[in-house]
C-alpha cells in the first residue's frame, strides 16, 4: 500500500465537462505518478541502506585494527586515552567516555579519559560519580545490551548538566563482575544514535573488557617481578639463575662479586659446572638434573 503524496490538479476549460473517461484517465495518471514517486522513495531508501551497511562493515573492519592497536597499550591509562582518542578519530563517534568500577567502593565509578563539551580530550582521572539507579537495574540483570535512551539530560565528569540529547551506554565486564561503563552522546551535533553506532559500541565494550583484563594481569605481573627482582639483587647472598643446561640465565651482584667475573661475562654462556672443581663436578651436574625433573625433592 503506497502513501498517499499529494493531490494532482488539472486547468480545464471553463466549458469542460467531466465525463467517467476523463475521470478515470486523471485516476490512471495520477496512480502512474504515485507509482513513479514510491519507486524513486523505495530506490533511494534501498540505496541509502546500502551505503549504511557498506559503511557499518567498514567501522567493523576498523574496529579490528583499533583492537590491534589498543593492544599494544601497556597501562590502564594509556589504554583508556588512546580508545577514547580511536573512538573519535577512526570509528565515528562523536562524545564518549571511559569509566570504570572504583575497586575501593564498588557504588561509584571512577573517571579515566573522555571528550568534552567543545568536543576535545578530557582527563577525567580523578573524578568519581555514584553508580545511578538505571545503570545498577542493568548490572543487576547482568545485561550485556547497550542502554539507549532519548531526550535525556546529559552530563559532564562533574555530573553538572551540559544539556540534552540522545545516550549510549555499553557495560565493561570482568567476568561476572561489573568493571565499569562506556558511554557515547550526542551533544556536540545532536545526529542521531543509530543502530550501527549501538553495535559498535556493543563490539568496542567487549573488547575494552577483555583489553583491561589483560592489562591489569600484565601489570600485576610485572609489578610481581619487579619485587622478586629487587628482593633478588638485594638479599645480601649469591644467587644465580640455572638453565635445564645449567648456563648462567641471570646473577647478582653477589654472585658476581663471589665468583669474580662480571655480569656480563658470567651471563653470556657460561656454565655453572666450569666454577666447580673436577671431583664434585659430575656430582653437581646429577643433583642439578634431579632437581629439575622432581622439584619437590
Amino acid at each position: 500500500q503506497m502513501a498517499q503524496y499529494g493531490v494532482l490538479s488539472v486547468g480545464v476549460n471553463p466549458a469542460f465537462a467531466a465525463d467517467p473517461e476523463s475521470v478515470d484517465l486523471l485516476e490512471e495518471i495520477a496512480g502512474d505518478i504515485a507509482l513513479a514517486l514510491h519507486n524513486i522513495e523505495t530506490e533511494a531508501a534501498f540505496a541509502d541502506q546500502v551505503q549504511s551497511q557498506l559503511a557499518f562493515e567498514v567501522r567493523l573492519e576498523t574496529l579490528v585494527a583499533v583492537t590491534n592497536e589498543l593492544a599494544l597499550t601497556r597501562s590502564v591509562d594509556a589504554l583508556c586515552r588512546r580508545a577514547v582518542e580511536l573512538a573519535v578519530e577512526r570509528l565515528g563517534f562523536e562524545r564518549i567516555g571511559i569509566w570504570l568500577s572504583d575497586e575501593q567502593d564498588p557504588t561509584r565509578q571512577r573517571g579515566t579519559f573522555g571528550i568534552d563539551e567543545e568536543g576535545n580530550l578530557r582527563d577525567e582521572r580523578g573524578k568519581t560519580v555514584p553508580v545511578d539507579a538505571w545503570l545498577q537495574a542493568w548490572i543487576d540483570r547482568a545485561k550485556p545490551e547497550v542502554e539507549y535512551a532519548r531526550a535525556i539530560e546529559l552530563y559532564d565528569e562533574r555530573r553538572a548538566q551540559v544539556g540534552t540529547g540522545t545516550l549510549a551506554r555499553a557495560m565493561l565486564w570482568h567476568g561476572d563482575t561489573f568493571a565499569g561503563t562506556v558511554s557515547i552522546d550526542n551533544l556536540l551535533s545532536g545526529a542521531p544514535i543509530t543502530e550501527h553506532d549501538r553495535h559498535v559500541l556493543r563490539l568496542f565494550a567487549a573488547t575494552l573488557s577483555n583489553l583491561l583484563v589483560r592489562t591489569k594481569t600484565e601489570v600485576v605481573l610485572q609489578e610481581r617481578e619487579q619485587f622478586y627482582r629487587t628482593v633478588f639483587e638485594t638479599t645480601g647472598s649469591a644467587m644465580i639463575v640455572l638453565e635445564d643446561d645449567m648456563t648462567l640465565l641471570t646473577v647478582n651482584e653477589e654472585a658476581e662479586r663471589l665468583l669474580g667475573y662480571s655480569r656480563q661475562a658470567l651471563e653470556n654462556g657460561l656454565t655453572f659446572d666450569a666454577f666447580v672443581v673436577d671431583e664434585d663436578r659430575d656430582l653437581v651436574v646429577s643433583r642439578h638434573h634431579q632437581r629439575r625433573r622432581e622439584p619437590a625433592r
